[in-house]
């Protein structure tokens, strides 16, 4: 049953290996600077805000991100195919609870459908398939396993070596995600239900456990505190005020439980509206408070129904009663819940056949089996289709869109997919539907996510919305220096500054808003604001690699060679990710005129990662370029500078100076000159860079190819070290 269980699973989500990442993945991965290595293990553990250090409050999802990387870098696979196992083994787990509380009543056949049920149904795909929802499944499993492991304890001949082993997996779910929280109560309720008899008994019998519980609850709930600055814990300072964020509660839960019936359809991103008047929550309430006295009036009279029953709520209680969260439902929540419903549900079942005498005539014992396997298959089959869905952004939110058609983030979110992937018109055509969802309150993301996309159009109703956004959030720097680029697009130069500096005079600004303004400075040929500006982000982390490099590339392109080295040093001393650095240190070489060392130093970036854009454009440069003849290579940086350019339609100043250059360097000068012609075409360019470029396209004219021992004002694909 056991390996039945395992291939069942594993080919019902087998599927799901060839999706994505999608939404949170991007955050929590991507730009999750401390995954990005696994030694020392305290950065996957502690964060550093300022001056002081904060527990992470989900340590092991953590670090099994940070395994995924070690092993496999980026690539979606390996990580699907952790959760996938995650949620195999959480299924075995759960069919060794059923199988040893339940052998009375259930047999073997039995208990394994039940497991199967719940390892197979839909409403599961959200913590399978969307790898950052590996949260919950991860707190599941060792939930399960805690629950497991007392249960064996029960009737072991060392108890204790158990429960101890119980108490190590209820450490690690709590420190996967604080739902686990309820666990010992849920322990505790079992242990009255199926072993003691009563909460005085199980307390006497296995207070070893019960004391390390209350050990770990007190332990856990301090660091919790410490986890996160003060007002963002468990959702607190989100805007919403709690008590009407639990009036919501009611509809959701009810909503959940009747998924768990009939798992269709299911919504990636409900956007849950709040309760616009009485009858949108009083109904829902009475009827959710009557669920609930039933439970209270089963734990007396019935315990073992009382405590499946009284599971469901506790493991809901924490996101769906009155600590106000930002998604108001969200289908993953009920990844444990669902374990006991189907289990009450199939239970009853069970009874109700049996009273029937459904399994002691062989007709209606086939036609049981019959319907179940039908069951079964059809919760399969809906579970491999709805993973489908996720094996994008596009399709997901495509999916959601279609599902919920006025909701606003959904829209933006499609219409940046769309964006990303070319389709230009559907994408603009989705942002100004997220805005017209809500006309009274537009999204101020959608907004610059349009005035951005119309501006690549020279459309110019792009200023309107880059407007609305800038004005709507304006201590939102980075919506300030996207209206700041489109009144640069329309020849408002004067404007542009005027609200730089007005931006850049606020002291609300982080270190990241201070490298956007900076960024902004240059674009104006402010150098000496957009130094200041990099300065001042330096003060927040004097060792943020990112804020050095940009301090430091700024500073070269100006002709501060000697202090821009310095920074650059630092940097590279401060980098957590050896690429980065290795593609950092490439380029100290590079300006210090060392070719070959810095050509090498790319090679073994590109013999390890073969599609870096950063590692090839750089290359590409060197052999276009270099003084030295053993280092240059024609042919070769065409090849590479066409393949970066292929793959960044956006074709930036920096890619197209390098593609120049290629082409000046195997002879196609006309080619060259165009393309030089280009960059120079741009009003944004900086008047440093003005200079340099000029003096390519005079050489690509004289049918001279570039050699210099000075490098470019830029160089391609500047790196962003990662934090």
């Amino acid at each position: 049953m056991v390996l039945f269980l395992a291939v069942a699973i594993f080919g019902c989500y087998a599927n799901s290996l060839k999706g994505g990442f999608i939404y949170d993945d991007f955050i929590d991965i991507f730009a999750n600077s401390s995954v990005r290595r696994l030694w020392p293990l305290s950065q996957l553990f502690f964060v550093k805000m300022g001056d002081h250090w904060y527990v992470l409050s989900r340590p092991i999802p953590n670090l099994t991100f940070a395994l995924n990387h070690a092993i496999g870098g980026f690539e979606p696979f390996g990580y699907h195919l952790f959760n996938v196992g995650v949620h195999v083994a959480a299924t075995l787990a759960l069919f060794g609870i059923i199988r040893r509380t339940l052998s009375e009543s259930l047999g073997l056949v039995s208990a394994g459908l039940l497991a199967l049920w719940w390892g197979i149904h839909p409403l599961q795909t959200e913590s399978v398939a969307y790898v950052t929802q590996r949260y919950e499944s991860i707190m599941g499993l060792f939930v399960l396993l805690t629950v497991l492991a007392f249960v064996v304890s029960t009737r072991a001949r060392r108890p204790r070596a158990w429960q101890s082993l119980a108490l190590f997996t209820l450490l690690l779910a709590l420190y996967s995600k604080e739902v686990a929280v309820g666990t010992p109560l849920v322990i505790f309720l079992y242990d009255r239900a199926f072993v003691s008899g009563s909460f005085r008994e199980a307390f006497r019998r296995h207070r070893f456990f019960y004391l390390g519980a209350l050990i770990l609850w007190g332990a856990f709930l301090f660091l919790q505190l410490q986890a996160t600055p003060r007002g963002s814990f468990a959702g607190y300072g989100l805007g919403t005020r709690w008590w009407e964020y639990a009036q919501s509660q009611p509809g959701v839960i009810l909503h959940y439980l009747r998924l768990g019936l009939v798992p269709h359809p299911l919504v990636f991103d409900y956007m849950w509206p709040a309760p616009a008047g009485a009858m949108d929550w009083v109904p829902q309430t009475l009827v959710l408070a009557g669920l609930l006295g039933a439970t209270g009036w089963a734990l007396v009279r019935h315990p073992k129904v009382g405590f499946l029953a009284s599971a469901i709520w506790i493991y809901l209680a924490p996101t769906s009663s009155v600590l106000p969260i930002l998604d108001r439902a969200v289908e993953h929540r009920m990844y444990l819940s669902l374990a006991p419903l189907l289990v009450l549900t199939g239970w009853g079942l069970s009874w109700i056949c049996d009273r029937a005498g459904a399994f002691e005539q062989p007709g209606k014992r086939k036609m049981v089996l019959i319907l179940g396997a039908l069951g079964v298959s059809a919760l399969a089959v809906a579970t491999m289709v709805r993973n489908m869905d996720y094996r994008s952004q596009l399709s997901i939110w495509n999916d959601t869109v279609q599902k919920v058609p006025t909701n606003p983030r959904a829209w933006l979110n499609l219409g940046v997919s769309l964006d990303r992937a070319g389709r230009i018109l559907e994408a603009e055509a989705a942002l100004r539907t997220a805005i017209k969802c809500r006309p009274d309150l537009p999204s101020p993301l959608a907004a610059h996510n349009l005035g951005n996309l119309l501006l690549r159009q020279n459309n110019p109703e792009s200023l309107h919305f880059l407007e609305m956004a800038a004005t709507q959030s304006p201590h939102e720097p980075v919506f300030t220096v996207s209206y700041v680029m489109g009144l640069l697009r329309v020849g408002q130069v004067e404007k542009a500054v005027g609200i730089l500096r007005e931006t850049a005079s606020s002291r609300m600004l982080r270190e990241g808003d201070c490298r956007r303004i900076a960024g902004a400075f240059q674009r104006v040929s402010h150098p000496e604001e957009a130094e200041a500006m990099l300065r001042r982000a330096l003060e927040f982390d004097p060792r943020a690699s990112r804020t050095l490099w940009e301090l430091a590339h700024h500073l070269i392109r100006v002709g501060k060679l000697q202090e821009g080295r310095a920074f650059l040093e630092q940097a590279i001393q401060n980098q957590r990710d050896p690429k980065e650095a290795a593609l950092t240190a490439a380029w100290v070489l590079q300006l210090n005129h060392k070719d070959v060392e810095a050509s090498e130093r790319l090679e073994a970036i590109l013999r390890k990662s073969a599609s870096d854009p950063r590692a090839m454009a750089r290359l590409a440069w060197l052999r276009a370029t270099s003084p030295d003849a053993s280092v240059r290579n024609g042919k070769e940086a065409l090849r590479l500078a066409s393949a970066v350019i292929a793959a960044n339609p956006s074709r930036t100043a920096d890619l197209l100076d390098t593609l120049a250059a290629a082409q000046a360097e195997v002879g196609q000068f006309a080619e060259a000159v165009a393309t030089q012609e280009r960059i120079l075409s741009n009003p944004t360019l900086p008047e440093a860079a003005k200079a340099s470029a000029a003096a390519r396209l005079a050489a690509y004219r004289n049918r001279t190819p570039w050699r210099s021992q000075d490098r470019p004002m830029w160089f391609a694909f500047e790196p962003p070290p990662v934090e």
